[in-house]
């Protein structure tokens, strides 16, 4: 059973690919001179955002960082969608006693507008954003940052770590947590077994069999 499961967000609880896409694609589009195609885009998802627009344009990283920003601002609640059965998931796992948390990149600024547009907030015990850790995925600090708030240890037999993203795999295992998948984000289902998730889900009922051993 699990006693302690942490989350990544975009593209794990809520679906925001298309929102990210289309950010990063007006920020490069209005001071690259043209858009940064979506499967470039799709294996930076989960890294500090700064570092990903400094690494794709050098020198220029800032100014597009405000771009994509208040592009996000804008578009955000029109784009942004709820992976289907996510909040009943959260309730049946925090019903049962799972403490849940969030670990993700984002700032709290930017994380709180998916939270608070889904009402996911109260489900969660710990919040770990961009400002929480010094490092980053796939770092091992931020799921590290998230137990340590919890009062739990890292234990791979009763603490996982989900997620879409290779980083994030990377993350929960160097963390000494289970790396569990989900294929509905950036991530394909055996580009995520291959990165070392245990199990990669199905939907969330497989999540809610795995925590609670139930049939």
């Amino acid at each position: 059973m699990l006693t302690t499961i942490l989350f990544d967000l975009d593209g794990t609880l809520i679906d925001t690919m298309d929102l990210i896409v289309a950010c990063f694609q007006h920020a490069t589009n209005s001071h690259c001179g043209a858009p940064i195609p979506r499967e470039q885009v799709l294996p930076t998802i989960g890294l500090p955002l700064l570092e990903v627009l400094e690494a794709y344009a050098p020198g220029q990283g800032p100014l597009l960082y405000h771009a994509y920003q208040e592009y996000n601002r804008v578009w955000h609640d029109r784009l942004a969608r709820l992976v289907p059965g996510t909040p009943a998931m959260l309730a049946r796992l925090h019903g049962a006693g799972v403490a849940l948390g969030l670990v993700t990149a984002k700032r709290h600024r930017s994380l709180r507008m998916g939270l608070d547009l889904f009402g996911l907030g109260p489900y969660l015990d710990v919040v770990i954003g961009f400002e929480d850790s010094a490092h980053h995925k796939p770092h091992p600090e931020p799921v590290l940052r998230g137990l340590e708030r919890l009062g739990r240890a890292p234990d791979p037999r009763t603490v996982a770590y989900i997620g879409d993203a290779v980083s994030d795999m990377a993350c929960a295992r160097a963390a000494g947590v289970c790396p569990v998948g989900v294929p509905w984000g950036a991530t394909p289902a055996a580009e995520l077994a291959a990165a070392g998730a245990d199990p990669v889900l199905a939907t969330w009922d497989d999540l809610i069999t795995l925590a609670l051993e139930v049939s």
